[in-house]
């Protein structure tokens, strides 16, 4: 077989050229195929500009984002769509390239066709053959929380409550200077860490405490009040509100506690409760005591009564003695106990005053003492009477209160002295 001539290779080599240039051409064709199918399903905007800016090509995510039609909007500038305030932030013109290679990424709000405005983080590169290629990444979502965030912050900053914002694992993002001046803590000690990691101690109390942690892990709002406690260790008592922030897909981005500082509303409480638990034993205590006066009352009236009455029908004159004797002790005896129910009242009233009278003080004891003396005897018991020597005759004092404690003392003695003797002994103590 003869070989090809030159005319032969020649044409035989244009033809496997052509063949190489039309598969290497296809397989571009559909590597940029692929390429725009990928480009098309992103959500961010990608686009080409010309030298000057002029829009070359855009994906269909322009259209979904800002509402503008594709073929509308190439060969449009950039720029037009940009909002007038922000235009500085973009390059015209000739210049356009060269600017893009400069300013690299930056943030610019795109007006939509229906007017709306759009937040979008811009991401620029020139290209070799000249213009530009970028994306616009939409962060509206992102910018208009910052701006809740900001406002918020300003709030709280002016508020005396204590505001802390954590993220959606409970830690700390920011607090507010009431949160600062009560804990002694700084932004940067509570930063990144869980509240109760610092402010809760020993006296907080621990279903509290679970309580709070259990509603975390829920991502509900809840309400409650616990002891916390300050960088330096001092308690304080707080109205703690927690709501959870969620974002577009309904999951918590964030918390936002608000907290009440009610140390001296709880001490208020507790001085009230005890007040009111003072208030109702002394109303107990009076009520007992009414109760027991009045049935001691009634010894002393029916030994009177009975006195009058052997009085009137016995002639005898040492019978006459004797009834007198009993009906004077037991009428002071019953005077005591109706002078007792004076002193309550004047002291609910206010109007207590002592007495400050010159008297003999042993007949004012062996006077007072004699009726508990005999009661003592009826029930079994010795009951003695030591008056010290030592004691002067006369004191300056109040008789009547002097007699109400002694009495008072001796009774209960005997009233609660089953067996033996009850002894009261009556001395002048140490001045020094």
């Amino acid at each position: 077989m003869d070989a090809p001539s030159d005319n032969e290779q020649s044409l035989l080599r244009n033809d496997i050229h052509i063949q190489a240039t039309y598969r290497l051409t296809e397989a571009l064709v559909a590597a940029e195929k692929r390429m725009r199918r990928r480009i098309e399903l992103l959500s961010e905007v990608v686009f080409e500009t010309d030298r000057e800016g002029r829009l070359t090509f855009l994906n269909h995510a322009w259209h979904s984002l800002l509402g503008y039609e594709l073929d509308a909007s190439l060969g449009s500038q950039l720029v037009t769509f940009v909002v007038e305030e922000d235009r500085a932030l973009l390059c015209t013109g000739p210049d356009f390239a060269d600017c893009a290679r400069k300013r690299g990424r930056s943030e610019i709000r795109l007006r939509k066709l229906d007017g709306g405005i759009v937040w979008m983080e811009l991401s620029i590169a020139p290209l070799e053959e000249g213009g530009a290629v970028g994306t616009l990444h939409d962060i509206t979502r992102q910018k208009l929380a910052q701006a809740e965030l900001a406002k918020l912050s300003l709030v709280a900053s002016y508020t005396d409550s204590l505001v802390i914002i954590a993220d959606s694992w409970g830690r700390i993002e920011w607090v507010n200077d009431a949160f600062i001046r009560k804990t002694g803590y700084s932004t940067e000690e509570v930063t990144g860490r869980k509240p109760g990691e610092l402010l809760q101690g020993p006296n907080s109390d621990r279903a509290t405490i679970a309580t709070i942690s259990q509603r975390l892990k829920e991502g509900r709002s809840f309400q409650c009040e616990i002891l916390n406690y300050t960088k330096s260790g001092e308690e304080y008592w707080v109205a703690v509100h927690i709501s959870p922030i969620h974002n577009a897909a309904g999951k918590v981005e964030r918390f936002v506690s608000i907290q009440t500082d009610i140390t001296e509303l709880r001490r208020t409480q507790s001085d009230l409760k005890t007040a009111k638990e003072v208030a109702e034993s002394a109303s107990e205590a009076k009520t007992q005591f009414l109760a027991t006066i009045s049935h001691e009352m009634r010894t002393p009236l029916n030994v009177i009564l009975g006195s009058v009455e052997l009085a009137r029908v016995d002639n005898a004159e040492s019978s006459w003695a004797g009834n007198l004797k009993r009906i004077d002790e037991n009428a002071e005896t019953l005077l005591g106990l109706i002078t007792d129910l004076l002193d309550v009242s004047k002291i609910e009233a206010g109007q207590f005053e002592w007495e400050k009278v010159d008297f003999a003080l042993r007949p004012l004891m062996e006077k007072s003492l004699t009726p508990v003396s005999e009661r003592a005897t009826k029930k079994g018991l010795l009951f003695q009477t030591n008056i010290s020597p030592d004691l002067p005759e006369r004191i300056m004092a109040d008789p009547s209160r002097l007699r109400q404690i002694v009495v008072n003392l001796a009774e209960n003695a005997v009233k609660f002295t089953d067996s033996g003797f009850v002894v009261v002994d009556v001395t002048q103590r140490d001045k020094r």
